[in-house]
């Protein structure tokens, strides 16, 4: 039976309410406050909270005790020039630079004194926000100007807010040029006059906000261009990694909601300094960055500190406060008593049994407190990390490793580690292998793994642990579908090389994580890289195809055929087993990236490689170009070229590996040859010695030497003294002989 439309949020709750007068009621009736409620014995419980009220929105937006200023609405006229505007700039089809200018500058003309209603509504802050990105140098200080005064509505404001951020933003590299070509030539803009410098107006905008900074911290939306702001005044940029690893709220409402909105247009008014790290900023803005630190932290006592390290809108503020406190201001401001780590932390010095111990070890479990502990291990002068450690977190780093949400805070103390208690640390958190891979707790292993090889500390027994846990049969070696979580009953990879018929494996979180983990590994030298690389080598076809094909784990074949810890014999043991299926990957989503892959990892010494998978991505042109992924393949490997010169192809290809891409696998030949030397031999591969002497000197040190040598050195070659190569060319011109003269070979080998 048809369900009744019914339609949902508060805009249709409300026009419930103004047609039905029971709904209408109802809604009063959720209003009435708890003692009024508690005298009525009919009305609702008193904890009763509405999930999502009208009138609690209003207690929020009022809550700093201040009225909410309305500047008035645009009419219908306006609304459609100004939507027929933004459409323009959306666009961007002008003839030329100039034309342009033209345009912003009436547009900046037509919105004169409408500025703050189009900032307050939710389609006139999008043009805002355009015109702001394309606006001039005087431009965008008149923009200052006509919002002085109002700044803190408008920054706590849904769609202002916005404005203000990308304001701040486009004008603080504004700030760093006007102090490099001081004195600041300025050019008369359409309103006549010299205006002032935009340092000037960034301290006028600080001044306004003196008075109401505390209430910033936990506005939803003031906070994100508070930020902003902090982030300017220390000259750091607000797109530089450390903004958004603190900043992550602000990264996805802000970058990620413009990008949707294709606000973000190049402005040609926008320096490159922009998107550097850092910028150049005067001396003033040093000085207001430890005034608004001190002002806020002034505010907050300790108890406050702490009940705002759990509120997800104050938490990533704070997390900024304490890293320029630490960073910008130096070492020495933490140990002052006005800090923000000495508020956080006032105990001197930290015993398990102190308050501050108590604090950290239960706000480490909790989802959003624990970025606030990340950032004080990071960030945390070396005689405080220290004793945190020592008093705080050393006894418990296997327990709290295992935890979902804590496991984050341990990897931040991996990396600050000394070499000693690094080397302690590993030992606790090794033997608690088989419980962090069974729970998904990689980030552990990886991190671990990645300082122990920076601290230059043997990983071996990191390696025997992982080895062990994914064990298979009673086997010492790793089993990679098992750490990978594989099926047992794989699907059949079809043979057909349709693009209709893939293969869909679902996967699942711990997946994930176990191919990011086993990536992490593949790039560390040492045991570590070398267990992986001896799993890839005993999975048999059916499981590749299946690594291959699925979007989270190809990845892993892709980074083994590229890192720089991978041999020239392993590469090409695992391209060879693509063989005869390179068309099937190329037209599928995930495994085009490992053909992609191959033609990256076979410019290293595998010339003979590329031409053998070029001919079998020839044979099926017609099946590559009807399918997206399998034009990318074809444009990726220049096959347009092989198809119209292939002898030109060939010498790309040569210049692309080097000689090195034409002579033996100098990995296996150097294992053979300190085999040959330590018996005396002189060595497997002297100069001048031909393939079939290699293979006679190998015989005579007998044992695995001679059989790894012939196996993988002789086998392939078939004819003594030929390349590769030369007889990747001779199938060619038996193929083609119309097209291709037989070439010459004298038996001897290239160089």
């Amino acid at each position: 039976m048809p369900r009744e439309h019914k339609k949902r949020g508060r805009h249709a709750a409300h026009k419930r309410r103004r047609d039905d007068p029971d709904e209408n009621e109802a809604s009063s009736w959720k209003r009435r406050r708890t003692s009024e409620a508690a005298e009525d014995p009919d009305g609702p419980p008193a904890d009763f909270i509405a999930l999502h009220d009208d009138a609690a929105e209003a207690d929020h937006e009022a809550s700093d005790g201040r009225e909410r200023r309305f500047y008035g609405l645009l009419d219908e006229q306006e609304h459609e020039y100004f939507r027929n505007a933004d459409q323009m700039l959306e666009v961007n089809q002008f003839r030329d630079a100039d034309e342009r200018s033209i345009f912003i500058e009436n547009l900046h003309k037509e919105a004169g004194g409408k500025e703050l209603k189009l900032a307050c509504e939710q389609t006139g802050s999008r043009l805002m926000e355009r015109l702001i990105l394309l606006s001039t140098h005087d431009q965008l200080k008149s923009l200052f100007q006509k919002f002085d005064g109002e700044y803190i509505h408008l920054m706590s404001h849904r769609f202002a807010s916005h404005c203000c951020e990308t304001l701040f933003k486009t004008s603080a590299p504004v700030v760093s040029e006007e102090l490099a070509n001081a004195p600041v030539d300025h050019d008369a803009n359409e309103m006549g006059g010299v205006g002032p410098s935009m340092e000037s107006l960034f301290l006028n905008v600080l001044h306004e906000l003196d008075e109401n900074l505390a209430h910033m911290i936990t506005d939803k939306f003031a906070s994100h261009t508070l930020r902003v702001l902090l982030f300017i005044l220390s000259g750091k940029a607000v797109d530089d990694p450390d903004a958004k690893s603190i900043d992550k709220t602000q990264h996805k409402s802000l970058v990620a909601g413009k990008r949707k909105a294709k606000i973000a247009i190049d402005s040609p008014v926008q320096p490159s300094s922009h998107s550097q790290a850092s910028l150049a900023v005067p001396q003033s803005f040093s000085d207001n960055l430890l005034h608004v630190i001190q002002t806020l932290v002034a505010g907050l006592d300790t108890t406050t500190l702490r009940a705002l390290a759990t509120q997800r809108t104050a938490n990533p503020t704070l997390q900024l406060i304490l890293q320029l406190e630490l960073t910008v201001l130096g070492k020495q401001r933490g140990v002052e008593a006005d800090s923000m780590l000495k508020k956080l932390l006032p105990d001197d010095p930290i015993t398990p049994e102190s308050d501050s111990a108590r604090f950290l070890n239960g706000i480490m479990s909790d989802p959003v407190g624990s970025h606030l502990v990340q950032a004080i291990i990071q960030y945390a002068p070396g005689k405080v990390f220290k004793n945190l450690y020592k008093e705080v977190f050393k006894s418990h780093m296997a327990h709290l490793a295992c935890h979902d949400t804590a496991s984050y805070v341990i990897c931040q103390i991996l990396e600050r580690l000394s070499v000693e208690d690094l080397q302690q640390a590993a030992d606790s958190l090794i033997a608690e292998v088989p419980r962090l891979l069974e729970w998904s707790r990689t980030n552990i292993l990886r991190t671990l793994a990645e300082r122990m090889t920076a601290r230059k500390i043997n990983s071996k027994p990191l390696a025997d642990a992982i080895k062990s846990a994914c064990s298979t049969d009673n086997s010492r070696h790793l089993s990679l579908p098992k750490l990978l979580q594989l099926p047992d009953n794989l699907p059949e990879v079809p043979a057909s090389t349709k693009p209709e018929a893939p293969l869909h494996i679902v996967t699942s979180s711990s997946q994930n994580a176990a191919s990011v983990l086993t990536q992490a590994l593949l790039q560390i030298p040492g045991p570590l890289s070398g267990m992986v690389f001896d799993a890839l080598n005993t999975l048999g076809p059916k499981h590749l195809r299946c690594l291959a094909h699925t979007s989270p784990l190809s990845p892993i074949l892709q980074t083994a055929l590229t890192a720089d810890t991978a041999s020239i014999i392993f590469r090409r043991k695992l391209i060879t087993q693509f063989y005869g299926a390179i068309a099937e990957y190329s037209l599928s989503p995930s495994a085009s990236h490992v053909i992609d892959a191959v033609e990256r990892g076979s410019r290293r010494d595998l010339a003979f490689v590329r031409e053998r998978i070029a001919e079998e991505l020839s044979e099926n042109e017609a099946a590559l170009r009807e399918n997206t992924f399998g034009r990318k393949v074809w444009r990726n490997w220049d096959m347009d070229l092989y198809q119209r010169d292939r002898d030109r192809w060939i010498k790309e290809t040569r210049r692309k590996v080097g000689n090195n891409g034409f002579q033996s696998f100098p990995g296996l030949v150097g294992e053979a040859d300190a085999a040959a030397k330590e018996k005396g031999k002189g060595g497997i591969r002297r100069v001048g010695a031909t393939a079939q002497e290699s293979i006679q000197a190998a015989a005579e040190i007998g044992g695995n030497t001679y059989n790894l040598v012939h196996e993988q050195f002789c086998e392939p070659l078939k004819v003594s003294g030929k390349t590769a190569l030369d007889r990747a060319r001779e199938r060619y011109a038996q193929k083609h002989p119309s097209q291709h003269q037989q070439p010459q070979t004298n038996g001897t080998t290239r160089t």
